[in-house]
């Protein structure tokens, strides 16, 4: 692999990072890119700690509802995590503002986030656009033969805003995206219009920011955050640190998840292609996908059924902030747009945001070795 030059701005200074000229981490050929299918939409993935499972969201297509998703790896099958009967056991101390159960039949899954718990049970964080603008919050029993669902109770966005991607923040609480927020859009009611969102994403203009939420607190915006389109979103595991995907702008973004006087400040970590979704290697390292596209060519490839646009995938050294691309195959009619990568034992697995099919790459011994957080 040819070596590769990215800028990473911190604290204000410009910096050239460097990639070592090395083979690829991935050989590109299309064999050795599999497929699951039996999921829809599936936008976001996460793997189910110390298993071997993954969850996928599904977003709604036409008048056909989304739902979640799950993948054994080990036989590389899906199934629906919604289907049939969903224990229902609302807990209105920890989701107080929740104004009552979630309705299955209309739910659009997008972003998702994981809280790892004990004994194998865990909480799954899923923004919902269907019916409500909400993240649903199950709880997942993976201490079974197969992981199964509870849903325990939802936490209602800020009125006329769009969200986009979660993450938990260790000790409790979690911090989303607010893709969209009426602060940036001439009316209230413009911030929820995707024509709105479309002017103001080929501008790169300001459009939202990450906010944290607590039960006792609420929303609060996270300083240092504002950007265009904020899209994915993780919190290192020491709690330290943000990591926001600004989508138009093609940059990820790392705050302090506690700013102090004089204390560590932004740093920017320029791309060249539309970061989506961000999520932890268990590799150590920060993964993200997304559109090799502008804006409005990705939208225009969006609209049409069966396109399938072009996408990148690369991954972040959180103590450097240096950048590795991972090649893979060209997109094919029944996979492109890219929009999560997740390193999971000796694969890859890539969802998408349109599509029946989940996607993944075998992983070479290389990336195994592990990057040292900051």
């Amino acid at each position: 692999m040819m070596a590769k030059t990215r800028m990473c701005l911190a604290g204000g200074l410009a910096i050239g990072l460097i990639g070592a000229g090395m083979a690829p981490l991935w050989a590109a050929t299309e064999r050795q890119l599999g497929y699951v299918t039996g999921v829809r939409s599936p936008e976001d993935l996460v793997g189910i700690p110390n298993s071997p499972w993954i969850i996928t969201s599904g977003l709604a297509e036409g008048k056909r509802a989304g739902s979640l998703f799950l993948i054994d790896r080990r036989t590389k099958t899906a199934s629906d995590l919604l289907r049939g009967n969903l224990p229902m056991r609302q807990d209105r101390t920890s989701y107080p503002s929740c104004p009552g159960s979630l309705n299955k039949a209309v739910i659009s899954a997008h972003g998702i986030g994981l809280r790892k718990g004990p004994g194998g049970r865990h909480l799954l964080y899923v923004l919902n656009h269907g019916g409500r603008e909400a993240i649903e919050v199950f709880q997942v029993d993976a201490a079974r033969q197969r992981p199964s669902l509870t849903w325990v109770g939802c936490i209602p966005l800020p009125e006329n805003t769009v969200g986009n991607g979660i993450a938990p923040i260790p000790g409790g609480g979690i911090v989303m995206t607010h893709m969209a927020v009426p602060r940036y859009f001439p009316t209230p009611q413009a911030a929820k219009s995707p024509e709105a969102w479309t002017e103001k994403f080929t501008a790169g203009a300001l459009t939202g920011y990450a906010a944290t939420w607590t039960a006792a607190s609420g929303w609060k915006e996270v300083p240092g955050t504002e950007g265009s389109g904020p899209n994915g979103i993780e919190v290192s595991p020491d709690g330290k640190w943000i990591w926001v995907a600004n989508w138009p702008v093609r940059e990820v973004v790392r705050v302090p998840a506690r700013p102090e006087r004089g204390g560590p400040r932004r740093s920017v970590v320029k791309l060249d292609f539309l970061p989506d979704n961000l999520r932890w290697g268990d590799d150590g390292w920060l993964w993200v996908a997304g559109a090799a596209a502008t804006p409005p060519e990705f939208f225009a490839c969006t609209s049409k059924p069966g396109c399938r646009g072009d996408y990148r995938i690369e991954r972040i050294n959180p103590a450097t902030l240096a950048v590795q691309i991972v090649p893979h195959p060209s997109p094919s009619p029944t996979f492109g747009d890219a929009t999560t990568a997740a390193k999971l034992g000796d694969n890859i697995w890539l969802g998408a945001v349109a599509g029946e099919r989940v996607a993944y790459l075998p992983a070479a011994a290389r990336s195994r070795a592990k990057a040292t957080p900051r």
